[in-house]
């Protein structure tokens, strides 16, 4: 759900961020500590940092230009619903139509992602295929990559393998049709049995589905174990503490999102883990 001070937040920034002498100031700060993070290329996208916002934040992407200045090494909007739900009370969206117009309206040259779901009036299979599929054809010419959504509870009481499976069998299909190849991952709630996320991880690789997003710590761990580190993934909106950026890495993360932490912080925080992973970056050289 988005709080009154992410609303708060993006009014703020979306004010003094286009101001440029902020802008600019934004830029380097960031820029003094994110140039000597190496570039990391992943599902064939080179990320300037490891570190991005992660949905819940810009959902309409109506701030990405602004948010770009921060210095992240892409930027999530999201999620967004096939029609508009503005009222609602855990995801408000104003649909993937009014995203897409909004993105194309600004200037940014960053990585973009895009966290679709269902609609939440959805509740037979091909309603939710087709609400997936919906979203995920609008908005493909607008972003560099896609995620799939299933944390809000309408449809994270029906995270089934299967009914997953469906779910990518069409979009992949789709995503032949286009001449431009996309990454498509899955983000998927916290606290799933292993025997569930095991099997979910199995279809994913032997399908070509690109990566995972997930918010549990010990679940990134265990996909690193699995895969042997062969699998994309993507923790999200797991740290609050920025010394714990390296850690989350080495631990099996391939890049981090940060969502709340940077409501509540601001750039502080974005620095701060620049800071922890240059340093990290510095000791790795030194041991060379």
């Amino acid at each position: 759900m988005k709080t009154k001070s992410t609303k708060s937040f993006l009014r703020l920034h979306g004010l003094l961020g286009r101001l440029p002498m902020v802008s600019s100031l934004h830029r380097f700060v960031t820029d003094r500590h994110s140039s000597v993070i190496p570039d990391r290329e992943l599902f064939g996208l080179v990320f300037k940092t490891p570190v991005g916002l992660g949905a819940d934040i810009d959902r309409n992407g109506e701030f990405i230009d602004v948010l770009a200045d921060f210095g992240f090494g892409h930027i999530c909007i999201g999620p967004l619903t096939s029609e508009a739900q503005e009222d609602d009370a855990e995801i408000p969206n104003k649909g993937i139509r009014y995203a897409i117009r909004r993105v194309a309206s600004l200037p940014f040259s960053g990585i973009l992602a895009i966290d679709l779901c269902c609609n939440r009036g959805s509740n037979t299979e091909s309603l939710i295929v087709k609400d997936f599929n919906t979203a995920f054809s609008l908005s493909y010419d607008f972003a560099d990559f896609f995620i799939l959504d299933f944390r809000p509870s309408w449809i994270r009481s029906k995270t089934d393998p299967t009914l997953i499976a469906n779910i990518f069998d069409t979009i992949l299909e789709t995503r032949l049709s286009y001449d431009s190849y996309k990454p498509v991952l899955l983000r998927l709630p916290p606290a799933l049995p292993y025997q569930i996320l095991d099997e979910i991880v199995s279809y994913l690789r032997l399908n070509g589905v690109d990566g995972l997003v997930l918010s549990d710590r010990d679940a990134i761990s265990h996909v690193r174990a699995i895969t042997k580190g062969d699998f994309p993934t993507i923790a999200a909106d797991l740290l609050n503490d920025s010394s714990e950026a390296a850690k989350l890495i080495s631990d099996g993360a391939d890049l981090i999102e940060i969502s709340s932490a940077f409501v509540n912080s601001g750039g502080r925080f974005l620095n701060s883990i620049y800071r922890n992973l240059e340093q990290k970056a510095q000791d790795n050289n030194l041991n060379q």
